[in-house]
């Protein structure tokens, strides 16, 4: 489920709420680039995500399976 933190005014977290959304929903469908988006959301706690490193490595090899280039890189931070 989302998790949005608390944004510098409401606007920005409706926004954010809703951008989130569709990348999950995208995600969800097997979006490679939105498992990939997500993924770094949750992977740095941007974008109004609650930081959480186990869904984003999750989001980071559904990515992976499907052949996304940029997740190598993106892996490395995860283990280091």
């Amino acid at each position: 489920m989302l998790s949005v933190t608390n944004a510098p005014n409401s606007k920005d977290t409706a926004t954010n709420a809703v951008s989130i959304a569709i990348s999950q929903k995208r995600a969800s469908e097997g979006s490679a680039d939105a498992q990939l988006s997500l993924a770094l959301c949750y992977l740095y706690g941007s974008n109004g995500v609650i930081q959480n490193k186990e869904k984003a490595k999750a989001l980071l090899e559904l990515s992976a399976l499907q052949e996304n280039t940029s997740y190598a890189a993106q892996e490395a931070r995860l283990v280091s």
